[in-house]
């Protein structure tokens, strides 16, 4: 006479728990493979814009003016570093340390809040100090209309970073990829129309 084998709940409860566990870290594996994709095609998309611009630049700008334009993105580079403040750094870590979306909310319209103040105190720095900048730089006022978009530019693109970094946050990797891709296309135009048209 056959007898069943003795079930042990215990192993089967750890054979459950160890698939699900499988299923999960699967899942995260998938869900960190599909968002980095998205997040890595488009940042290269947007530093594809140096290279698209090849053409534009060698055409309508004297190799002389690559000077000037290497010294206007050096100070672009410098004042974006210094008026960003961080800012989206700090909503990482403090939008992932709230728990509820209220907290959340508060701390993204806060980051919002600053960044907003801190572009447009930017771009108004900017108007006063462009001539100032020209003349230390080149001994001359003329390039003081470039520094002055040189600081509208930056602002922009500094309030720009927060709604990236908040699709980030919440992993909406489709929004951000819609929105950088969007960004690429004005700053390719923007870029276009300056240097060929001024």
């Amino acid at each position: 006479m056959s007898t069943a084998p003795l079930r042990n709940p215990e192993n089967e409860k750890n054979q459950e728990d160890s698939s699900s566990g499988l299923s999960s870290t699967y899942f995260k594996i998938k869900e960190t493979g599909k968002h980095g994709f998205i997040y890595g095609l488009t940042n290269t998309l947007t530093l594809a814009v140096g290279l698209v611009l090849i053409p534009v630049y060698t055409r309508y700008i004297v190799p002389a003016e690559y000077g000037v334009l290497a010294l206007v993105l050096m100070t672009l580079s410098i004042f974006g570093t210094i008026f960003s403040l961080g800012i989206t750094s700090a909503l990482f870590r403090f939008y992932f340390e709230s728990d509820d979306k209220k907290s959340r909310k508060n701390v993204a319209n806060t980051a919002f809040t600053i960044t907003l103040l801190s572009s447009v105190s930017l771009g108004v720095i900017g108007i006063f100090i462009s001539p100032f900048i020209s003349e230390f730089l080149f001994a001359t006022t003329k390039y003081e209309l470039h520094f002055q978009l040189m600081f509208f530019t930056t602002a922009f693109l500094t309030l720009l970073q927060m709604p990236l970094t908040l699709f980030r946050a919440e992993k909406r990797s489709k929004e951000y990829a819609i929105f950088n891709i969007s960004d690429f296309i004005l700053k390719l135009g923007i870029i276009i129309f300056l240097v060929v048209f001024m």
